[in-house]
Parts: C-alpha cells; structure tokens; sequence
C-alpha cells in the first residue's frame, strides 16, 4: 500500500472542504505558485512557494519562498487580509474565521473583521465545521479541560466528559470518539443521534453520508451510515489500523458528487467505484487514490490516481466515475481539478489539465499562448 503511514492524517484532512471559490486554479512555474482565471490569465502571479486552493469564502494560506515562517491569508484579487510571521500552519473553520496556529498555541481569528474569540480554548485543525460550533478543549478546573463546542463569541453550547475527541458539524451532525478509541454521532444540541458502535471510519459526513467500520459489538461491518445514525448501506471497505485506539482508517474517499472510490480487497489491491446507494459502477480497478490529492475523490467528475510502472516508480492519471481513465498512466506528479483544472507535471514540465484532457504548459499560458496541447 503506497505511503500508508500518512494516510490516515491526510483522509482526515481531505474530506474537511471540498467547495473552492469559484474561477481561480493553482498554477506553478520556475518552482513558485501562482493563480489563474478559466481563461488561464494570470490573476495572481507565481510568487509563491506555498498555496492553498482559495476556499468557498475567497481567501488562500500562502507562504513567501524568502520568509519561510511567514504565512499571509489573501483574497481573490491577492490582497494581503492578514499576515504573521508567527504562524506556522493555518486552516479555515467557519465563514472568515481561521484557526491559526505556532507551536501548541492556537488561536481563532476573523481575517476580515481581525477579531479574536477567546483565548481560553485550545482549538485544532480538524476543527472544519459549518455552523457557529467550534470543536473546543474547555477548562473546566485547575488542569482540567473538557472537549465540547463553543461559539466565536466566546460561549460555551456544551461539553461532555465522555468526549475524548471532537470533530466539526456537517449538515447538523458531528462525529465524537470516547477513551476507548469508539465514535458515535450527535446533534447540534449535543444529544446522541447513536451509541459509540463505530469503530472506525471517517471524521466528516460527505453528502449526508458517514464511511463506517462498525465496532464488532455491533456486527464489525464495513459500509456508510446515514445522518439518523442507520447503516444505509453495508459494502465491503479494506482497512488498516494505523497507531492505538480508534486508529482504524477505511481505504474510501467521501462522496462527491453521488460517488465515492473504495477498496474491496487487499489481496490483490483491488478499488471500485460506488455510487451513494451503494453499487458498483466500475470494474475492478488496480489503482489508489493518490495519497496527496485523490484521497478527496471526486473533483470535477475526476478523481486522481496512482499506480507503480515497471520501475516501481509512481505515475499518476485520473479516472471517471465509470473507472474510465481520462489519460494515460503518464504524469510524474498530479493534484486535483479545481474550478476545471489539475496541476500536473509531465516529464518535468509544469501545465495544467482540463476535464477533456487537454494540457496547457504553464511556460506558454503566462506569455498569453494558451494552446491545448495533447499527450499521447
């Protein structure tokens, strides 16, 4: 299995956002980062050499390749709306708020606004939520913290002491694991919607949909739980434990636009295509979603994936919801369409593809020659 050791934080990761700001795609050139428009005009030029895809609120995480500790949030038109050289990381929770972070510091902060919400939270990355609940440590004591939600103003809506983990809400419902390494689900209002029967699986419902490993207290199956805490449907989903408790991690993307790629079978690696009642659509497909961009599956109809040439070099290609591939095996590096275009790297050139599987090299678009190019 390729590069398992991240997989499990990178699943994490993924299925937080998947709503960019629509029109601008990453590009890249001589190694710095920049964006273009879907006319493939340069909007903000490469000067990066870091960038986030601009969000569904309009504002990106960037980095300067001459202040490696600096990382400035910006805007569409590529204002700078906060900038701190005491940031190392940063990620958007809620509307303009960010959690930001240096060391174990954490704090959350309006971009726009500049204001602060209290500071007498710890706050986390996988903090992604889309209401006014923040996942939140809470003290509760001298040493004493409990994990629950709290508002940007600062109040606090619940906590529970049987909370040892938390995630954001998705469409009124959030996951929660227990010291025992189990999860269950819950409402807006903190109240159980099912037990801790979920072994393991993912932190984020994707289209009302939650990719399950029940405990074996409630039967060990694998599949994907709707939002009133029911098994929609059961589909056989590999898996790997990866650290202690509550370490399970499903090899499946989160739905994206009624589909999801699983794997069915680790020996051999085999991954199918599912559509959200729970059939197959594809063949069986001896492929993986790439571990940096296609573990959030399907982008613009595409999800990008990897397989081993005879060298056992990795080559990245994208396939449809059919499992049909889009081109061949032949990218050196890949990442996922944004507003209609991937950034990819074919024998050491940079160029973007778009969903007919056309590439445009970034060394011809900046110059104004937008020409689709094919690769055979």
């Amino acid at each position: 299995m390729i590069r398992k050791v991240l997989l499990s934080f990178i699943i994490s990761m993924v299925v937080i956002s998947a709503v960019f700001a629509e029109g601008l795609s990453v590009f890249k050139f001589n190694n710095q980062y920049g964006y273009v428009n879907e006319k493939l005009e340069v909007v903000i030029p490469a000067i990066y050499n870091r960038v986030d895809p601009f969000n569904e609120y309009g504002y990106a995480i960037v980095q300067y390749p001459s202040y490696p500790y600096l990382r400035e949030i910006i805007d569409i038109s590529g204002k700078t709306v906060l900038s701190d050289s005491n940031i190392q990381w940063g990620s958007n929770i809620y509307d303009d708020w960010y959690i930001l972070g240096s060391g174990s510091k954490t704090i959350l902060l309006n971009v726009v606004t500049k204001e602060y919400a209290s500071d007498q939270y710890s706050y986390s990355v996988q903090s992604s939520t889309d209401t006014d609940l923040i996942p939140a440590s809470i003290p509760i004591g001298e040493n004493e913290w409990e994990m629950g939600y709290v508002t940007t103003k600062g109040d606090v809506v619940f906590s529970n002491k049987d909370f040892w983990t938390r995630y954001g809400f998705r469409n009124g419902r959030a996951v929660v694991g227990n010291r025992e390494g189990y999860s269950a689900i819950i409402n807006e209002s903190g109240e159980y919607i099912t037990d801790y029967v979920i072994d393991g699986g993912h932190i984020y419902f994707s289209e009302d949909l939650l990719a399950v490993k029940l405990a074996d207290s409630a039967g060990g199956q694998t599949g994907y739980m709707n939002r009133n805490g029911e098994m929609e449907f059961f589909v056989p989903i590999a898996y790997f434990v990866a650290g202690g408790k509550g370490g399970i991690v499903l090899d499946a993307t989160p739905f994206s636009g009624g589909y999801a790629l699983i794997k069915t079978s680790k020996e051999p690696d085999i991954w199918r295509v599912i559509n959200n009642n729970g059939e197959f659509v594809s063949e069986e497909l001896s492929i993986e979603p790439s571990v940096t961009a296609g573990l959030s599956g399907f982008r613009d109809g595409y999800c990008c994936v990897v397989k081993y040439d005879t060298n056992r070099k990795l080559c990245y290609s994208y396939i449809d919801t059919s499992g049909k591939e889009l081109t061949g095996f032949i990218f050196e590096s890949a990442e996922d369409f944004v507003n209609g275009y991937a950034r990819i790297v074919y024998q050491g050139r940079e160029g973007l593809l778009d969903v007919d599987g056309n590439v445009y090299w970034s060394d011809e678009f900046i110059n104004g020659n937008v020409i689709p190019r094919r690769i055979e």
